[in-house]
């Protein structure tokens, strides 16, 4: 049989990200299901922020570590942390800052639909 491939998100080659006003953000792109769809990782420093940009599809940001705040189209930030989720809908205007790192898992895509809540 073939062995279990196992890696880490750690060793993926990353592409920084400053559009948008960001700072200290780390992207790397995990699989690509579709032609409209796939998975990232992304990775933010202590002090690190996501600038403010509209979703091209829905979107779920899975956070795997750290914590920091999130922000949809009314501009309120809420805490988020190591094993929460967020749902953004396409188009929705939404932002990512910490001050101690975070790092999450994105799946976009159109389609996305959430399962089991």
């Amino acid at each position: 049989g073939t062995a279990v491939r196992v890696f880490s998100l750690t060793e993926l080659t990353g592409t920084p990200i400053s559009d948008h006003g960001s700072q200290g953000v780390m992207f790397s792109r995990l699989a690509e299901v579709t032609s409209s769809a796939e998975i990232v990782t992304i990775n933010l420093e202590p002090g690190g922020r996501l600038g403010r940009h509209s979703a091209a599809a829905p979107q779920l940001f899975i956070v795997t570590g750290g914590q920091g705040e999130v922000s949809g189209d009314d501009e309120k930030f809420v805490e988020v942390r190591t094993g929460q989720a967020v749902l953004w809908k396409a188009g929705e205007s939404h932002e990512t800052r910490t001050q101690v790192g975070l790092t999450a898992i994105i799946v976009e895509g159109d389609g996305l639909q959430l399962g089991g809540l």
